[in-house]
């Protein structure tokens, strides 16, 4: 996903997650390792998606058009929290299609990956769900990091965001920031984010208004999933297939985040270990594919918005 328009920081972002030495490591594999076509041992990151349902249906999004839905079982998130705490790694992140504080167990299960050992948690989330109640937990679960989407402001959101209202998502964020303060504590880090096109004509007053009650800012473009004719780059290469692995709330594995529709799945959670899906035929065969800038031979990767020029 590109970033249009930049991203604001309050303060240092970095320090403020803590473990700076396996941060620093992280960040520099992350970078590295796609450019150098290096296969770490185990993946540097997994996404794994607490449930696909959502409490709103925003105009861009792909969430109704998913068929099954459902929720993760404790018993498959602890095989795979067991995994990857024994291979030692780094972050995971609770989210991907749909909106995680609908799981009636997120508290449960951030608490048991950091029990692990797992350095930094994070989730994506409208906002819609957290409460006082659900800000206190959060912020005594060991969360690590948040980012909440609030596209624009005032009628704007709430033409994006249906049926949340801008004041109410307002006030979920400064209580969460003002329940942060109350105890005291550095985490999680609170990031905020919108769609360039909802803050177009309101770009200074969001960062004033919204990013007042944040850590970090982020305007970034909206991925297009239309089948509307695009500019492919014939030079592409994603760094995902050396960075991470993804997890859907059935345990089916996916390359990368842009694989909505299970158009390349590479292997199950609740039979394989996450190493060999790694290391797998069919991980190798995406990995060879990009290299050899035959990407479109892939039809997850051959309509994925993020090999295309704008």
């Amino acid at each position: 996903m590109k970033i249009n328009a930049g991203i604001k920081f309050k303060g240092n972002t970095f320090w403020k997650r803590g473990h700076w030495i396996a941060q620093a490591i992280n960040r520099y594999q992350w970078h590295n390792n796609p450019k150098k076509f290096k296969v770490a041992n185990f993946p540097l990151h997994v996404d794994i998606e607490l449930t696909n349902t959502c409490n709103l249906r925003c105009n861009f999004c792909f969430n109704y058009k998913l068929k099954n839905k459902g929720f993760m079982k404790f018993d498959l998130f602890k095989k795979i929290i067991d995994e990857c705490a024994r291979n030692k790694l780094y972050s995971i992140r609770l989210s991907w299609r749909g909106e995680t504080t609908l799981h009636p167990d997120l508290i449960t299960f951030i608490k048991y990956a950091k029990k692990k050992g797992i350095k930094d948690v994070s989730f994506l989330t409208n906002g819609s769900k957290l409460t006082r109640d659900m800000s206190f937990n959060l912020i005594h679960s060991g969360l690590d990091y948040i980012g909440i989407s609030i596209d624009g402001v005032d009628e704007t959101y709430e033409k994006i965001r249906k049926p949340i209202k801008y004041r109410e998502i307002i006030n979920n964020l400064i209580d969460l920031n003002l329940a942060r303060d109350f105890y005291r504590r550095k985490k999680p880090v609170i990031d905020v984010r919108s769609v360039a096109s909802a803050v177009k004509s309101t770009k200074h007053r969001y960062f004033k208004e919204v990013g007042y009650w944040a850590d970090k800012v982020m305007i970034l473009d909206v991925l297009d999933y239309s089948n509307k004719p695009k500019n492919a780059n014939p030079n592409f290469i994603c760094q995902y297939p050396w960075q991470r692995l993804v997890i859907g709330w059935d345990g089916i594995v996916h390359p990368c985040c842009a694989d909505t529709f299970d158009k390349c799945v590479v292997g199950d959670a609740t039979k394989q270990s996450l190493k060999r899906i790694w290391h797998s035929k069919q991980m190798n065969y995406i990995r060879y594919k990009h290299k050899t800038h035959k990407y479109k031979d892939i039809p997850a990767c051959r309509d994925c918005p993020i090999n295309y020029r704008n």
